[in-house]
């Protein structure tokens, strides 16, 4: 029996989007053979980060957070010291906004593995959509990282603070620091799981071990439907 420790920066429960459903049918899955602890921020502050209702079948742990803790130089020291004193054998780094690289960056020695859920590291715009106009952009942050960033400056509100404004600032994503966290963090990756080729080809550049699976699908909730023939009277 192995322990594997889960990190996710946005986890809660009823979930608000298909990646908290995805590490909770991961995690559950694998609790059932394996000793499985998710560690989450307790914070929140602009969005319910930490708030869970109900049962899981994994343990939780809550990292208590505040307006002035919740930044780039408190959070990875206050996660490292849970992760030192857990001693995972497998650590996977699921969803989080900036703030996942920073963390990510100081937890390189455990080589935990990344769980890409957007474009997350490439599009700093907000929550790592990529899109501009409608289209898909054809910049990323690694590569053109000047543009990126007076991108998302100009997108970004600060009057009243959003939730992605408010971890945009308090990650440093505007300056040079953080492009060298998105880099170690993805350098140092035992594994890189995204969704599709466009993004497993662009972080293969960094780690040859990108792998590209899609979410799947709970078959005894989405069946199939029978085929149907158009009626060609």
């Amino acid at each position: 029996m192995a322990r594997v420790l889960f990190i996710d920066l946005l986890f809660n429960w009823p979930p608000d989007g298909g990646a908290r459903v995805d590490l909770k049918e991961i995690a559950s899955r694998l609790a059932a053979e394996h000793e499985v602890t998710l560690l989450v921020p307790d914070f929140s502050g602009l969005f319910p980060r930490g708030r869970i209702n109900g049962p899981m079948p994994f343990r939780i742990i809550r990292v208590p957070f505040n307006k002035y803790t919740f930044n780039c130089r408190h959070l990875p020291r206050m996660f490292r010291k849970e992760v030192e004193r857990l001693r995972p054998d497998h650590l996977f780094i699921a969803d989080g906004w900036y703030l996942k690289f920073p963390l990510a960056a100081a937890l390189s020695d455990y080589h935990p593995i990344l769980r890409f859920y957007a474009y997350e590291g490439l599009c700093i715009k907000d929550y790592g959509t990529q899109f501009r106009d409608g289209r898909i952009c054809p910049l990323n942050y690694l590569d053109h990282t000047a543009a990126c960033i007076r991108c998302a400056l100009r997108h970004h509100r600060f009057r009243p603070l959003n939730m992605f404004s408010q971890e945009f600032l308090s990650s440093l994503a505007f300056t040079p620091l953080y492009r060298r966290s998105v880099l170690r963090a993805i350098k140092s990756a035992k594994a890189v799981i995204v969704y599709n080729k466009y993004m497993a080809d662009m972080l293969g550049r960094y780690n040859d071990r990108v792998r590209t699976v899609p979410s799947g699908v709970d078959a005894s909730l989405f069946a199939s439907a029978p085929e149907t023939r158009p009626d060609n009277k």
